[in-house]
């Protein structure tokens, strides 16, 4: 309807059809006498029942799709020393190679990407809570881990450390360029349609948040028992916004 501003006022006439809209409160006393001197209309579009009639007529929910209410987070992270996307359009998912638990899809998931390092401090003290945030968010969503460190040093890294979320190695900084983060660690959170929720150091990021973000989404709860949504090798993933990973010999 072109709706800008709020509040608006909208009138009906006794066919159903709308016939005032953004109505001043100045002129809103005439609008209205107009539309109830006006007889209703033979139309298609039957006349509306008294309101006495529809306000005592039983209201039966009607089946259908579940229209979820709850908003994504107000609290949507800080930015800071690096380009501010919350809002917008992330990058696309693009990493150089796979080290450990590539996800077998993105489709219809949240997805959280973090930019690391094996030489971090701060980044080693921070796989742990990763690891809870990806066994907390299930198969509702995927967390990358990407370095922009050469192959043998990450893999040598996850060979000694337990990390159980999708680790991988980007030497030509591919997602980071458009972040622009200049520190580490530092990550995005990205809905299904690839818009970016969330944006922030990952130790601010919560599982409430990520939960959240997926109910907003329209993702349903995660399941336990079912299958995993990582594979070690990897495979093609089928996700809106992936890009094949490079292999390498």
């Amino acid at each position: 309807m072109g709706i800008f501003r709020r509040p608006v006022t909208i009138l009906i006439d006794r066919s159903g059809e709308i016939r005032f809209a953004g109505v001043s409160y100045a002129g809103l006393t005439n609008a209205v006498d107009f539309l109830v001197k006006e007889e209703a209309r033979k139309k298609e579009v039957p006349a509306l029942p008294a309101r006495a009639e529809r306000t005592a007529a039983p209201v039966h929910p009607t089946q259908g799709p579940v229209v979820r209410e709850t908003s994504f987070p107000r609290d949507t992270g800080n930015p800071r020393g690096a380009n501010d996307l919350r809002g917008q359009k992330g990058p696309k998912i693009e990493i150089g190679q796979w080290v450990s638990n590539a996800p077998r899809s993105l489709a219809d998931k949240v997805v959280v990407v973090e930019f690391w390092a094996t030489w971090c401090g701060p980044c080693i003290a921070g796989i742990p809570h990763l690891n809870e945030l990806q066994k907390s968010i299930g198969n509702r969503g995927v967390i990358i881990g990407i370095s922009d460190e050469d192959l043998s040093t990450v893999q040598n890294f996850v060979r000694r450390t337990e990390m159980n979320y999708a680790i991988a190695c980007d030497p030509e900084r591919k997602m980071r360029n458009v972040v622009g983060n200049r520190g580490i660690p530092h990550c995005i959170v990205l809905c299904p349609e690839g818009i970016v929720r969330w944006q922030g150091h990952p130790a601010s990021l919560t599982s409430a948040t990520l939960s959240q973000i997926a109910d907003a989404s329209g993702i349903g709860a995660a399941e336990s028992g079912g299958e995993d949504e990582t594979g070690a090798g990897g495979g093609a993933i089928t996700g809106k916004r992936w890009v094949e990973p490079q292999r390498g010999s």
